[in-house]
């Protein structure tokens, strides 16, 4: 491989590296929609949170998405006892008790 080539997959990989969605963007961006559209969220564990309410709204724009035969999807629920958005944050090592996120 030429140094020209190797510089250009290394300027590509970069790249792809700036464009990779980042944990704390996904989060905010998550919350504060959930919010404006009436949704609650609580923080728990380091990095984990509970949604107590998922808005009527998007579990029926789920419904319209995934057509009527629910046997190939799963349903958005009214509440999610732990969600995450960080890998790390999935199953806690120092809490192994603690339920997985989603």
């Amino acid at each position: 491989m030429s140094a020209e080539r190797l510089f250009a997959v290394k300027e590509e990989m970069e790249k792809a590296e700036a464009r990779r969605l980042q944990p704390y963007f996904v989060r905010a961006f998550f919350l504060k929609a959930l919010e404006a559209l009436g949704g609650t969220a609580h923080p728990r564990e380091a990095g984990r949170f509970e949604i107590t309410h998922v808005p009527a709204a998007i579990r029926e724009r789920d419904r319209r998405i995934t057509g009527r035969n629910r046997r190939e999807h799963e349903p958005v629920l009214k509440r999610y006892e732990r969600i995450c958005f960080e890998r790390e944050a999935v199953q806690p090592l120092d809490k192994p008790g603690l339920p997985r996120a989603v």
